[in-house]
């Protein structure tokens, strides 16, 4: 059996990273921050195959699986939404839109938003110890589904990693 592999990708540049504009409430990704999914696209390895992107349910986030997983979620990569991958502040900036928001969202259409709690933005779903929290509700999930690739698409800690690099750690900046 071949190894399962994980690889945390920190979102693309949005508009609340630009002057601390923490006011606003669910930010999309800047211009900068779509290059950059662009750019992890044609960089990310191809072998092996992902067979899952888990995702937080903020738009940026959301934008980044989309646009920077694009061609392993047409090749059949799953795309599940999960709170427990949400930012863990309660600025503006790091809660998310209703499920009926994201839902009528253009880009977003085809997703399967059924799984996402309708009191998803309420923090309740943060495991304890937030990162490795989110690392062990990661770890049962890959248990539960049994992917060999899994990407996990959120707010994860800073790296100096830019792209992806030998052992697949890939981040955005």
């Amino acid at each position: 059996m071949a190894p399962r592999i994980i690889t945390f990708v920190r979102h693309g540049q949005a508009h609340h990273n630009l002057n601390c504009n923490y006011h606003l409430r669910d930010p999309y990704l800047t211009p900068l921050g779509e290059a950059q999914c662009h750019e992890l696209s044609k960089e990310f390895p191809s072998e092996p195959p992902v067979d899952l992107l888990v995702s937080s349910p903020l738009k940026r986030t959301i934008q980044t699986t989309l646009l920077g997983f694009k061609k392993q979620a047409e090749s059949g990569a799953k795309v599940e939404l999960l709170a427990e991958l949400q930012e863990a502040d309660a600025f503006p900036c790091d809660t998310g839109s209703s499920r009926d928001d994201l839902e009528k969202e253009e880009l977003f259409q085809g997703l399967d938003f059924s799984g996402l709690p309708d009191d998803w933005t309420s923090k309740a779903y943060i495991p304890p110890g937030s990162f490795r929290g989110r690392a062990f509700v990661l770890t049962a999930i890959r248990k539960e589904n049994g992917p060999q690739t899994l990407i996990p698409l959120g707010n994860v800690p800073e790296s100096p990693v830019n792209g992806s690099s030998p052992d697949r750690k890939a981040m955005l900046s």
